[in-house]
């Protein structure tokens, strides 16, 4: 979700501003002097490092505990939709990297494989798939990154289901060029 105040285009800040309310939960990035600057982007990009580091769990026993009756997920689900928050907000910032050191860039990839189709848990593709839809830039940079693999294809159309029409196509494109897919009119079967 982008910010744009008194201009239609989308820039890294607008972008990243707008996932401070919602998404990061860090209003002093919303209230910093320096937005736009250097700084800004580090402070930024710290704050999803805490996040990135903190436990999964963490924040389910005060939600409970504080009776809140809208916590419809058991602690497995909290903790997926946090882990698919972090690989969300990893996603955002690599599309979005304007003053992103390579450091921080290694961090938000390393999430984002570690949480690919295939791995122990799948959340950065879930997140893929349910928070970007069919932004296709998304779909290449995961690729670029090898979220994409031949052994894990088949799960990740499957998973699209009727759903996704551009990105089904571009990832059915990707395999015949990538993996020597042998016949793509195979694929339409799902």
């Amino acid at each position: 979700q982008a910010v744009c105040l008194g201009s239609e285009t989308v820039d890294d800040q607008a972008v990243l501003f707008g996932t401070l309310p919602v998404r990061m939960k860090a209003e002093f990035l919303m209230l910093a002097e320096d937005i736009g600057s250097r700084e800004w982007y580090l402070k930024w990009d710290r704050k999803l490092m805490s996040f990135l580091q903190e436990d999964d769990e963490e924040g389910y026993t005060a939600l409970v505990l504080c009776g809140e009756e809208d916590i419809l997920r058991s602690v497995p689900g909290y903790i997926k939709d946090r882990r698919m928050e972090k690989a969300a907000l990893c996603f955002i910032r690599l599309r979005y990297c304007r003053n992103l050191s390579e450091t921080h860039r290694e961090a938000f990839e390393d999430y984002i494989l570690k949480h690919k189709k295939g791995s122990a848990t799948d959340e950065a593709w879930q997140a893929l798939l349910t928070q970007f839809g069919d932004d296709i830039a998304y779909y290449e940079m995961f690729a670029r990154l090898g979220g994409i693999t031949a052994k894990d294809m088949d799960a990740m159309l499957t998973d699209m289901g009727a759903d996704h029409a551009e990105a089904k196509a571009y990832l059915m494109k990707y395999q015949a060029e990538h993996f020597g897919a042998e016949d793509i009119f195979d694929a339409f079967s799902l």
